[in-house]
């Protein structure tokens, strides 16, 4: 699971796209370990996001994130997520956000999808929306 997880995060997207485009698509199941908040602050650079540009670590040293929703590569970038927790304020994503997206959006037809939004927030990010309207 965790050498899954480590993989997905690959900053190149390579990975993320792989796997959004397997056939038959992954289960559903992935998405409950994909929003689990196991990411840190020394992970931050493995996303793109330098420390000390974002965080002062002794004022938030406990900050956790998961890979479906984690600090953007600017401290002026809102939070990357594909579920926007300030409606109408989404950051862009990174090639391995797209492919998880991708990926999410070939079980739009599963209730276990719609759930997961709604308690996420209920907002999808704008760049989600956009995503999905191209389909």
């Amino acid at each position: 699971m965790k050498r899954m997880i480590w993989a997905l995060s690959d900053p190149t997207g390579l990975p993320a796209k792989h796997f959004s485009q397997l056939d038959p698509v992954p289960p559903i199941e992935w998405l409950e370990e994909f929003s689990k908040p196991r990411f840190g602050i020394d992970d931050l650079p493995r996303f793109g996001v330098p420390r000390s540009d974002l965080f002062n670590t002794s004022l938030n040293p406990e900050l956790k994130f998961s890979l479906l929703s984690r600090p953007a590569p600017s401290h002026l970038a809102p939070r990357m997520s594909l579920v926007d927790l300030n409606a109408g304020h989404g950051s862009d994503w990174d090639k391995a956000m797209e492919a998880l997206a991708k990926w999410l959006a070939r079980h739009l037809e599963q209730t276990e999808a719609l759930f997961w939004v709604v308690g996420q927030g209920g907002n999808l990010s704008p760049r989600f929306e956009l995503h999905l309207k191209k389909l």
